[in-house]
Order: C-alpha cells, then sequence, then structure tokens
C-alpha cells in the first residue's frame, strides 16, 4: 500500500503526515505504532519546533473515558492528536464531542488525523467504558502522604451527601461475591499473574499496589479478605472531580462484572463470616453516624505512608 498525505485540522505550522491506510480500529496497538512513527518522523524532519510527547493516553471523565491516542508539545502547550481511520460523520461526531470535552477542561483544542477531512456532524458519544486495562504499575517512586477513599472538600464537605457514595456503595455491592474474578482480572491486566488465571484468592493481610490510573495518576489498589477491592487517592495531590468520576466508572466496571457474571452462572465466592460487602456496610454506616452527630472526619478509609 502506498502511503498518502492525512487529512489534518492541525495548527498550519505543523508538517503534513504521510501514512499508509490503516484498518480498524482506529486505537489498536498496531495503528497507534504505525501512525506514531509517521507523526514523529514529520516532526523530526520539519522546523515547527514541535515533538510527538506521549502516545495512548487518556482523559477521565463522570461519563467514561476519552482515548488520546498521540499528545504533541508545541512549546509550552500539549495538543491532544486523535487519530480516525475513517473520515466518515461516526468519526466527526466522536472529534465534535471530543473537541467540546477537552476545551471545557481549558485544554488547547485537539487536531484530528483521518484519510480525509472530516464532515461536519453533531456531537456524538467520544466516551468508552473503564476496564482492567485502564490501570497500569506505578514506575515511579509513591510519595509519602495520607491517601484515602474519599475525604472531605469544598462543596464536599460530607461522606453522607458526597457525591463520591453511591457509586462506592454500588462497587461494593455488585462486586460481592464476585470479588476474586475481578481481583484476578485487575492483575492480570497490571502482568502480576499469567493470562490462565481466571479467579484469584484475596490475601487475609492486606497487598497494596501503587498504580497509574487514567491520565497518568498515582492510585492504590488495596486487596484482602476483610475489606474487598479499595482504591485509595494521595489526598494531598487528587481533585475530588478526579476520585469521584473514578468511583463512578470503577462502580460501572463493577456492575457489567456483575452481570457477565450472573448471566453466564460464574460459581460465587464462599461466603465466610466476614465479607467485604459486610465491611463495608458497618464501616460506612458507623462513618455516617460519626457526622449525623457532629463529629468533622479527615477522611473514609484512610491510610498514611511514610510519616512518622
Amino acid at each position: 500500500m502506498k502511503e498518502r498525505v492525512w487529512a489534518t485540522n492541525a495548527p498550519a505550522n505543523w508538517p503534513a503526515v504521510s501514512c499508509v491506510p490503516l484498518p480498524p480500529p482506529h486505537d489498536s496497538p498496531a495503528n497507534l505504532a504505525r501512525f506514531g512513527e509517521a507523526l514523529g518522523r514529520a516532526f523530526e524532519s520539519h522546523p515547527c519546533g514541535c515533538r510527538l510527547a506521549a502516545t495512548g493516553r487518556t482523559r477521565l471523565a463522570s461519563y467514561g473515558l476519552l482515548d488520546i491516542q498521540f499528545e504533541v508539545s508545541e512549546g509550552e502547550r500539549t495538543v491532544p492528536v486523535l487519530l480516525y481511520v475513517r473520515a466518515d460523520r461516526e468519526s466527526a461526531g466522536h472529534f465534535a464531542a471530543a473537541r467540546l470535552f477537552l476545551e471545557g477542561r481549558g485544554e488547547p483544542a485537539p487536531a484530528y488525523f483521518a484519510p480525509e477531512r472530516l464532515p461536519e456532524a453533531e456531537p456524538g458519544n467520544p466516551f468508552r467504558p473503564f476496564h482492567a486495562g485502564d490501570l497500569r504499575r506505578w514506575a515511579r517512586e509513591v510519595p509519602p502522604g495520607d491517601y484515602a477513599m474519599w475525604w472531605p472538600a469544598s462543596g464536599d464537605e460530607t461522606f453522607t451527601g458526597s457525591r463520591a457514595l453511591p457509586f462506592i456503595d454500588r462497587a461494593f455491592r455488585s462486586l460481592s461475591g464476585y470479588e476474586t474474578y475481578v481481583h484476578a482480572a485487575i492483575l492480570r491486566a497490571l502482568g502480576y499473574e499469567g493470562e490462565s488465571v481466571g479467579r484469584l484468592r484475596l490475601p487475609e493481610e492486606a497487598e497494596t499496589f501503587a498504580l497509574e490510573g487514567p491520565e497518568g495518576a498515582l492510585v492504590l489498589f488495596s486487596v484482602s479478605q476483610e475489606k474487598g477491592l479499595r482504591f485509595l487517592f494521595p489526598v494531598e495531590r487528587t481533585p475530588h472531580a478526579y476520585r469521584d468520576a473514578f468511583w463512578q466508572v470503577f462502580a460501572g466496571y463493577a456492575a457489567f462484572w456483575n452481570a457477565a457474571a450472573s448471566g453466564k452462572g460464574f460459581a460465587r465466592d464462599p461466603a465466610g463470616e466476614r465479607t467485604p460487602l459486610a465491611w463495608w456496610e458497618a464501616s460506612s454506616e458507623a462513618f455516617r453516624a460519626q457526622e449525623t452527630s457532629g463529629r468533622r472526619l479527615d477522611g473514609f478509609g484512610t491510610l498514611t505512608l511514610g510519616k512518622a
């Protein structure tokens, strides 16, 4: 197949990018590698001062995740770049919605590359559901500090009235009886277990993994028989909107697992004297009772690392 110049709405100072036609899906690893090589090569041979900074990034919203195939550094700006292998109305609607979302976050207007110029279209749905592959191993040092499942913030002062509470509750209820399956799915995605591992017993003593979540954010994943599968966020560096959106998309993932496992008749986890759902119900109820009594609490499901 011959290379061709791809259509784009990129700034005029960017170079033309030539690449062979690519098959669906647009975000396959092969497509990212091939077009990323063409994009990087174009910048290297052009004096625009741009460079390919990242591949395969995401943005997190309460609706789901938006895939950003490439990020391009242009001076002090980082421009999101979306790749489409078809220049149809579906791609155009996806891009229109993605542009509105990204500009609403205060990011630079995104660029796209497609075989032909995208047509005009009404905004569609640019988001996809969360899956275990959106979690990666944290490659840097884990900073000391306070981590929590929830903590008070401006406009979100109480756990009882917090936006995150119903999603944490949905996650625990959806996972109940199926924790070993989701535990295995997450550790498979992280490369700690092989693809043949379908279930993984929860440890008696809590095990904690430092992960890179959507947008490259640090998230702790804590697993134990008592408390089940939990995510804790660095309190001082995590916007509460990110925390709430993470719990919302993870709750959707947990509900998907529940529906799939129930529909396929998967054997449920053995019910012992203590279950993660029982821990959640007792702990959250006790926490809310303390709030009702007038006590202000620093956070729910807390963990402190590296402090004396």
